[in-house]
């Protein structure tokens, strides 16, 4: 679905991307350190970029994962858990700043950002049986830095109950899955289909 979008450009942090096809641009990201120092470096170049494009981050954990990394090596320990407080207040302003970044230039540019990140699904008791969300797998740290910057929420799944809806907790206890345009009047989209997902979230926005 994302090589859908206009010029996509893939910021690759899983090897699995044979499925994009020849001719479109795919950055594969180290899965250390430096793939962070990659990763800003892709940033830095979108205030240069001539021409709109999309910027497809996939996936969000793994890229968390690399500035995790980055951080601990600047802070010279192998783990957050070493430095708790002052390592993960880093970590969390290093992560912010960068994807401000990165929204801004694309704010500038009229570029698109698509982040993709995987789901996990949570059960919880009620009365009248078992109740299954299904949230975004990420971590409280990245989910809190990240999602405020995003406009649309959009939850692809293939198959399973109808009733299933995309939730995304926030400290607040809030769902943060609405649109912040006040001109578009869909706040989620569930079971978007395995065929025309493009067309599809466009016809629901548009």
């Amino acid at each position: 679905m994302a090589c859908s979008f206009p010029s996509p450009r893939f910021l690759a942090t899983e090897y699995c991307h044979h499925f994009v096809p020849d001719g479109i641009p795919v950055v594969h990201l180290e899965p250390t350190a430096s793939g962070w120092d990659q990763f800003r470096s892709e940033v830095s170049g979108m205030r240069d970029a001539k021409e709109p494009g999309t910027y497809v981050v996939d996936t969000v954990s793994n890229l968390f994962d690399t500035c995790i990394q980055w951080v601990c090596k600047k802070m010279k320990i192998e783990h957050p858990s070493e430095s708790p407080y002052q390592a993960y207040d880093k970590i969390k302003a290093e992560f912010s700043r960068t994807m401000r970044k990165m929204h801004h230039y694309a704010f500038a540019g009229d570029h698109i950002i698509l982040n993709i990140c995987h789901s996990k699904e949570r059960e919880t008791p009620t009365k009248g049986g078992v109740v299954v969300d299904v949230q975004v797998n990420l971590t409280n740290t990245c989910k809190d830095a990240l999602l405020p910057m995003c406009q649309y929420a959009w939850y692809i799944r293939p198959g399973g109950p109808k009733k299933r809806e995309l939730i995304i907790d926030m400290d607040s206890g809030g769902v943060f899955a609405k649109c912040q345009d006040t001109n578009v009047k869909v706040s989620k989209v569930v079971n978007v289909p395995q065929e025309g997902q493009y067309e599809y979230i466009l016809g629901k926005i548009y």
